[in-house]
């Protein structure tokens, strides 16, 4: 016997029937280095390297569970991804690789 909890909703997919999807934690990561509480040091450093227009080769993300470092790389991701990122430190979630990174991560599950 299954029931939906409150985070579980219904989506219509492309046949117009609703399926149900699960919420998780993907979909409230921040999508932004202004939306992740603390880190303030790495995040001005990651700024000041988006900033100039480019980051490290190689960033290298190391801490206990929960502190932030997947969600950091995401959004390193989808600023490197964007189309409009000059002298911005997001991603602009408008042009063509940002819509479609935001679908891929909806839809990953």
């Amino acid at each position: 016997m299954s029931t939906q909890s409150d985070e579980d909703r219904d989506e219509p997919n492309n046949g117009g029937q609703q399926v149900q999807v699960a919420a998780s934690l993907d979909d409230r990561r921040a999508r932004s280095l202004d939306q992740i509480a603390g880190n303030e040091r790495v995040k001005n450093r990651l700024r000041f390297q988006m900033r100039g227009g480019a980051l490290a080769n190689l960033q290298f993300f190391y801490g206990p569970t929960g502190v932030g470092k997947t969600t950091i790389a995401e959004c390193l991701l989808w600023w490197h991804l964007c189309q409009n990122r000059s002298g911005r430190t997001d991603a602009c979630g408008h042009c063509t690789n940002c819509t479609t990174y935001l679908h891929f991560l909806r839809n990953r599950r």
